[in-house]
Formats: structure tokens, sequence, C-alpha cells
């Protein structure tokens, strides 16, 4: 079987770096879900920082200090202390009210699953997991494969080697893992492989008949009053559960919230247990220690302070700190895969370390009025800026007069667009044969899902914005960017709906040359676009780039995949040089020179599918 792997991940490799088609994958992948509007069914009650114990100061600094740190490009940051929220602050274009991806957040909600399948009798921690799956057990199955239990898989120790490279190869997931060589002895060393979370995924539903949303609703996402909840399947239908999962973030603080009370939960119709009182404390409790920290049932843990963590990749949190009875969820898209980022240390060291007061503090208007000053100003990527200067009182008093002697004002006209953004306006640019797309690359990878390259590009101007013609995959996508602010829309590719919001700007390059920079987010996912457009003699150079990047998550889990002992292949073609390296950095910022083509016809914008209803207006 390891020898098979590695045939078919070359193959599966040298399709996508020769560009052989859009769908190189052996199966038709499940379409990512999509968001069609509404947040939390119930949301937590709120109350202010100095209320609950805590510094409106301190919480605005925790903001500025996160919007400030490189690398951190943090989405959003809820807190909640003594079971109420009392600071949410969403940095631009990212809001309140739009599901996000959870990547192996979710994991914590498998194992959730499973207690509650133990509890009920489905089946046992120590029971052998080959036991329930007699279909893929033959005379060849491994002693080590037949010995792996439940607890094994719930703690990230079983071995087994398939991982999500190998889920690109194969159609039925459940027979790989079967397949698949078991590196060590389970139980022996802590291993973290997300197939470890789908095997207990096809647990759940092969013994309760359920797949993990229909188990979990009335279980947990009903009484916690969850919003739309979206869980990418396998092509055999059943829930990925190591990843794959969309939800509101205030959903995931409610989760969080939970675990913190022992499984129980204080809704408005009162108490009730959701979770049994030993799984919710086991499972936030150290059960093995390894080198990338310590781990419960499908949680980080610390014994040292006894806080615990839920951790998907690239920087999605949920932190509880049952010392300071403080939850929150941070939502990101920097590049770490797990726990070491700037981002949760900075979080960590905010509110792990204090020992807030017991009893509210005092009043502090001031402090109030900075913290919704700082939470007002964030955006993504971009440092909070410092507070205006105090005018006199004097130019003060004279504003306040002369605003009451004009009286109502219309309101201002919209901002007219530059001479600068203009000059990129009117002309349609064809490009040459390439990969780059719309979507970023690593999006592409995880989604299953490759574009074939963007064929034609036309900007228009539409008052102080820009809209682009994105022409890709034989449909033209209409994408408004505004013009230094946040205009989102929607666009749908290969069948799958995205949500979008894009800004645009010019600056001028080493050489004084002006170059259109678009930054284009998607508030569903942890990964942007970057798009830069600079005029040359026949047309224009097209650069894209993306964050987080694919060569470091590609980087990451190969590493991770290294620790089972076995050798991938994709290791020395991705990462060793030469011309494959070479391809794979095409695929991840290509430069592509587009040739004016039919200057001044609008016939590619006639052509454009609908931008969709655009949702908010960022300013």
């Amino acid at each position: 079987m390891a020898l098979m792997t590695q045939v078919k991940t070359l193959r599966l490799l040298r399709e996508v770096l020769l560009g052989h088609g859009t769908r190189v994958l052996p199966y038709e992948p499940d379409s990512k879900p999509e968001f069609t509007g509404g947040g939390p069914a119930q949301r937590m009650p709120r109350s202010g920082p100095e209320a609950e114990g805590m510094s409106s100061v301190a919480l605005a600094q925790l903001y500025c200090d996160l919007a400030a740190a490189k690398g951190a490009c943090v989405h959003g940051l809820i807190v909640a202390r003594h079971g109420r929220v009392v600071s949410e602050g969403w940095f631009a274009p990212f809001r309140s009210g739009v599901w996000h991806v959870t990547h192996s957040l979710c994991k914590s909600f498998t194992g959730t699953a499973v207690g509650l399948a133990v509890e009920e009798g489905f089946f046992g921690l120590d029971d052998k997991v080959a036991d329930y799956f007699p279909e893929y057990c033959s005379l060849l199955t491994s002693r080590r494969t037949r010995a792996i239990t439940v607890r094994h898989l719930l703690t990230m120790c079983s071995g087994i080697t398939f991982n999500e490279m190998g889920e690109a190869l194969e159609r039925d997931w459940v027979r790989a893992i079967f397949e698949s060589e078991v590196a060590f002895e389970p139980g022996a060393k802590f291993v973290y492989n997300s197939m470890n979370s789908y095997l207990l995924s096809a647990l759940v539903k092969k013994t309760t008949g359920q797949g993990l949303t229909d188990f979990l609703t009335p279980r947990i996402f009903e009484p916690l009053g969850f919003g739309p909840v979206g869980w990418e399947k396998c092509p055999c239908g059943i829930e990925k559960g190591g990843w794959g999962m969309y939800l509101d973030p205030e959903d995931m603080l409610k989760f969080g919230q939970l675990y913190l009370q022992g499984g129980v939960w204080r809704g408005p119709q009162g108490e009730r247990r959701l979770i049994p009182e030993a799984w919710a404390r086991e499972a936030v409790r150290t059960q093995i220690t390894g080198a990338d920290g310590e781990y419960g049932w499908q949680i980080w843990t610390r014994e040292e302070d006894g806080s615990f963590l839920m951790n998907g990749m690239f920087g999605q949190y949920v932190a509880v700190f049952p010392q300071q009875d403080v939850v929150a969820v941070l939502t990101s898209g920097n590049g770490n895969l797990l726990t070491d980022s700037v981002a949760y240390t900075r979080l960590r060291a905010a509110l792990a370390q204090p020992h807030f007061s017991d009893g509210p503090l005092p009043a502090d208007p001031a402090g109030e009025k900075e913290l919704a000053r700082v939470l007002a100003a964030l955006e993504f990527d971009r440092p909070v800026p410092p507070p205006p200067l105090p005018q006199p009182w004097y130019r003060a008093a004279w504003a306040r007069l002369s605003k009451r002697a004009r009286g109502p004002q219309p309101a201002p006209p919209p901002r007219a667009l530059p001479p600068e953004a203009l000059a990129f306006c009117g002309e349609t640019w064809r490009f040459e044969k390439s990969r780059g797309g719309l979507m970023p690359m690593i999006l592409q990878f995880m989604d299953g899902r490759f574009s074939d390259g963007v064929r034609a590009l036309r900007i228009e101007a539409a008052e102080d914005a820009l809209i682009l013609y994105w022409e890709e995959g034989g449909a033209t996508l209409c994408l408004p960017a505004g013009w230094k602010r946040w205009a989102d829309g929607r666009v749908c590719m290969q069948g799958e709906t995205f949500l979008t919001a894009a800004r645009a700007e010019v600056k001028l390059d080493e050489d004084d040359q002006p170059v259109l920079k678009i930054q284009l987010c998607l508030p569903e996912h942890s990964s942007c676009r970057r798009i830069k457009l600079s005029r040359q003699e026949e047309g224009v150079l097209l650069r894209l780039d993306e964050s987080p990047s694919l060569a470091l998550a590609i980087s990451k889990v190969v590493g991770q995949a290294a620790n089972t002992g076995t050798k991938d292949p994709m290791s020395d073609l991705l990462l060793g040089g030469g011309y494959p390296q070479y391809r794979v950095q095409q695929l991840i910022a290509p430069q592509l020179r587009g040739v004016v083509t039919h200057a001044g016809d609008p016939a590619l914008a006639a052509e454009a599918q609908p931008a969709g209803r655009e949702i908010t207006k960022q300013g």
C-alpha cells in the first residue's frame, strides 16, 4: 500500500504541476457549504468589561497588539467572562454574522460526539476500532491495525500513516486507513494526524446511523442555539471530522463556555447537562504529551494552569482559561498549523496570566470610550491608528457652534476615483495559459478543485470602486473592489459560492511606476489573495500572491508526516529544490503577462455573472 500511495502521489503532483485539467482527483470532491446568511439562533449575554472585573483599557491594548503584530493576520476576537461577552472586535472586512472555517478546531466537536456515543452505549473507549469495520479487514490486516482503539484515535497515538495528503489520492478513506501501514505500536507516542479524527467520524456514523452533524444537532447545536453549521464530507458521504467545518465564531465561543462549565449549559430555559461530567473533565485533562504539546481527547491541554485550547490551523482558536473564568475565540489567517503563533502568544499573555477581579471594577467611561474607538478602527492586516489629539476647548466649542448654525447638511457625494486608478480602467487584457486563478492555491488544494487560470481581465470604474471582470473557467466573474475601502461581493466558481471582500489602491514601485494593488479577502476562510497590476508597453503584468503561503503549509504537513517515520515523495519533490519547486512557486505566486485586446470593448463585462447581493459596505 505504501508503494502504491507514493505512485499515486507522484501522479497527482504531476497533473497539478503540469496543469492537466481542473479535476485531478480520482473522485468528485464534496462542495464547500454555501453560506446563505444568518448568525447564531441564540446570543450569549453581553456585559461591560468593568462589570465582569476586566479592564477596558487592557482589552483595547490587546486588540491594538494583535493588529500591530507582524504575521498575526487576525480576523476577529470575542472575549467572554463569567459567561458574558465583554468585547467583540472584527477586523474589517471580517464581520459578525458570517460563519468562519474552523479547520482542525472541529476535532473538538468530533471528540464530543465520541463522548456522547460512548455515554449512550454505542461503543467503548477501549474497543478495537477494527471490530466495527470487519469488511475492511482480512488475513493481511496487521496486528497493529487490529490493536487500534477508540482511545488511541482520540489521543492521536494510533500510529496510522494515511494522512491529509493521502486523502486526495483515495476515494474510500476508511479502506485506505486499514490498508496503510501503522508506524509504531498504538499508544506508544503522540503523532498529530487528522485521519484519526476522520476515522472517529466514520465510527460514529457506522454505530449510530447518523453523521456528526445530525448526531450533534439535537444534543449540542440546538440546545446551545447554534446558527448555520456546514461540514464537508468525504467521497463516501462521511463528515471529514478533522477539518472542513464552518461555524459562526460566537457559536465556537458557546462551545468553549460549555466545556468551561463542565458540560452544563446555562441558557434561558435554565441549566441542562449536555456532556457527561466525567467526559467533560477528562477531555480537557492531559492524556498524552508529545513534541507539539499536551493533548487530551481532541483538545489541547496545559496541566500547568488547567487551561485548554481548541485549535485549527492558520490561527483558529477557542481558548479557555478556567482560573480566570475566561473564554476567547480568535479567528485569523496566519501561517501556523498548530498552537505556535504570535496571535495566540499575545492572547495568552493578556488573558491567562492576569488575576482579574472577582467582583466588578469601578466604572471607567474613558476606558470604555477608548475600547469603542479601537473596535471601530480595526482593519485586517493594519495597525490601529492612534487616538486623535485633543482639540483646545475653544476650537471644540467653535466647531459645535458652527455645526449648529449650518443646520443639517446633505450627504456628501461619492468620492470620485483618482486618475491613477482610472489609468487601469477601460481595457481588456488576455493572459497566457497558467494555473493562476482568483482563489488562493492553498484553497484549491484543500477544496480539490483546481483552476485552469485567468484568461482575461477588464477593469471598469464605478463611483468610488473598481469592478473587475475576471474570466476564468469558462465564466466571467464580477468582483467589486472598493477604492481604499472594502466592498463585499459574491462569486461562483465551479459550482461553489464564495463571499468576497476586496480593497484597491495604487502604490509606486521601486522605479516610481504605479502598481494597482487589490487585496481580496474571503470572509468565510483563513486565506486571502493579493493581486498586483502594473502597466507595460504592450499590456500589463499581473502578479498573484496569497496568504497564508501554500509552500509553508506543505512544509509543515510534510514535517508532520515525517514524524511517523515514513518516506513521503512530496518532501523531496516540493521542498528539495529544482524544477518541481520552481513549478510550485509558479503555482503559488505566478507572474502573468497580459496583452491588450479590444481596447474600449465592454464585451467581457457584458458576459460577467452577476456579482450577487452586496451584504455590507465596509468603510
